[in-house]
């Protein structure tokens, strides 16, 4: 082969790979952001912010979950304080249309919550 040629091939290698899109980011192994990724449609930096607040989630309800076995109750109010200030983050993060998508099952969730228990 020609010098020419060969270097022909490299420049058409090189610029096949420049136009090529990026690929898509990889799903994410938590099933929580799995699911919150395809319903959403969070962009890698979504992504990494949600995967931060569900580690922070996690983390207060692991010291709600020791409060338990220590004092062998915890108030219900600080489960969903702890549910509200993920949410409350988690929302900040959103593009407007992400938080049309989000606000049905959000206010389903809110009604869900007030509706009075049955007394036994």
């Amino acid at each position: 082969m020609r010098p020419t040629g060969g270097l022909f091939m490299v420049l058409l290698l090189v610029v096949g790979c420049a136009s090529a899109p990026p690929p898509p980011p990889q799903p994410p192994l938590d099933p929580q952001l799995a699911e919150l990724t395809q319903w959403l449609k969070l962009d890698a930096e979504q992504q990494k912010k949600t995967r931060e607040l569900l580690d922070q989630l996690a983390d207060r309800d692991t010291r709600l979950r020791e409060k338990w076995e220590r004092q062998h109750r915890v108030r219900q109010e600080e489960w969903l304080a702890s549910r509200s200030v993920f949410l409350q983050d988690f929302i900040a993060i959103l593009t407007e249309d992400q938080k049309r998508l989000l606000a049905p099952t959000n206010l389903k969730m809110q009604m869900k919550s007030r509706t009075p228990r049955p007394s036994s």
